[in-house]
């Protein structure tokens, strides 16, 4: 007999569904999928999206792929390592916030939304502890950055598990971090934190106060 069939979504699973048996069986394979592809890029955006799937078991993320179609790069990652086109990857390693470049999709118009003036002040805040502040608009390739020594921490206050699942385990592989954060609690379980809906991960073991308070004051 060959392997069991994967159990595909293209959202999400409630944690409600997930108490009642919506996802996978135990042991059986189960497929997170970023749904957006570009039919639902902004114009603005530019070449930075990507489709990102995760492929975890009894929800421990075991490989993980980003593809980055008008960027012409394929991030992939299972538990032997990172690849960018086939190629080892790995991040690189800044002990200090003023040497390190950040990027992500902060703030956009759904943090102003719900923190209001206090976005702005954060983006001060980044602008002023970091050498170089980045907005992408994709936190699936800001992930996968960070794996692969492009950039040293990535954030958002606003995300999906289908959107982190598999950037994450690419970060966590390399030796990086992965922070999830909900209602200003963190979680560091590496089963469950990519389905809080804030985060902040950074490359190598290294501390990045700045980003911690941050998300641990606005995701709330």
């Amino acid at each position: 007999m060959g392997d069991p069939a994967p159990s595909r979504t293209g959202t999400e699973p409630t944690r409600d569904q997930s108490a009642r048996g919506g996802g996978p069986a135990p042991g059986r394979p189960g497929v997170r999928a970023e749904p957006r592809g570009p039919h639902a890029t902004r114009p603005h955006q530019g070449p930075f999206w990507c489709v990102s799937i995760a492929a975890a078991i009894d929800g421990e993320v075991v490989a993980g792929v980003i593809a980055a179609p008008a960027l012409g790069e394929v991030y992939a990652a299972d538990l032997t390592g990172v690849t960018v086109n086939g190629v080892p990857a790995a991040p690189r390693r800044r002990e200090r916030e003023l040497d390190s470049l950040v990027v992500s999709t902060f703030p956009r118009d759904l943090d102003l939304e719900t923190v209001g003036d206090n976005a702005l002040a954060a983006s001060g805040r980044l602008v002023h502890a970091y050498g170089a502040v980045r907005t992408l608009g994709s936190g699936a390739l800001g992930l996968a950055m960070v794996a692969t020594g492009r950039a040293d921490a990535t954030f958002d206050l606003h995300t999906n598990a289908w959107d982190v699942a598999a950037g994450a385990f690419m970060v966590r592989l390399g030796g990086g971090r992965y922070h999830g954060c909900e209602d200003g609690v963190v979680d560091d379980d590496p089963r469950t934190s990519y389905q809080r809906p804030a985060y902040w991960s950074t490359a190598a073991d290294v501390d990045h106060p700045t980003l911690r308070d941050l998300v641990t004051e606005l995701a709330t």
